[in-house]
């Protein structure tokens, strides 16, 4: 063949793993991937240029082409990450997270920093009423503990640290998200109040730029 795959060292993410190494690489194994029904997500059947924006986002995040498909998703011509991959970036990070309440009608999870004291953030049946997802036929009737924990985990992910995330928005409405309602109308959440960190104080220069 007329490419070939780098194997680099891996990360807490992901060990060894499969690296292109070219962007025509990206294409030439996303066409391959396309093809291969069976061994990715259904979705990715038959759609070469998806995969290949999965994986060079992967890519930005430290992530292997496999591993990007199963956790990434194109969402209305964008690139969603699962609530489980922003928890599992966040911990690669360094970033402690823990569950302090978790049932079916309310999910509260702490975020811990380091230098920084514990936050936490809230996601209840009531945010999730106001959003109209709560008694929606699927995984929010049968599963809404699970629901639950990944809006709050997508919610406070993009609260206290969004530079996990590749330092942009990334909407989580897919994968165990499945309602299909943009991540901005879920925003009236119950949380302490957020310690100001050097990064949240840095917007004021972003401003000045414009």
């Amino acid at each position: 063949m007329g490419s070939a795959l780098t194997v680099t060292g891996g990360t807490a993410l992901a060990h060894d793993r499969v690296e292109p190494r070219s962007l025509a690489e990206v294409f030439d194994l996303a066409e391959r991937l396309s093809k291969a029904r069976g061994f990715i997500p259904e979705a990715y059947v038959g759609q070469p240029a998806a995969i290949a924006a999965c994986v060079l986002t992967g890519l930005e995040l430290g992530l292997g082409p496999m591993q990007s498909m199963r956790e990434i998703y194109v969402v209305k011509g964008k690139p969603t990450l699962s609530a489980v991959l922003m928890l599992a970036l966040a911990r690669r990070a360094g970033i402690r997270t823990r569950w302090v309440v978790t049932t079916d009608v309310m999910a509260t999870i702490g975020v811990t920093i380091a230098g920084q004291p514990e936050q936490t953030l809230s996601f209840g049946r009531a945010d999730a009423e106001r959003a109209k997802l709560w008694g929606q036929s699927g995984p929010w009737s049968q599963y809404p503990a699970t629901m639950l924990r990944a809006r709050c985990t997508s919610a406070a992910m993009r609260a206290f640290c969004p530079e996990v995330l590749g330092g942009g928005v990334y909407e989580s409405d897919s994968g165990e998200l499945t309602d299909g309602v943009p991540s901005g109308d879920v925003i009236d959440v119950v949380s302490t109040p957020v310690v100001s960190t050097p990064r949240a104080q840095a917007a004021p220069v972003a401003a000045r730029k414009l």
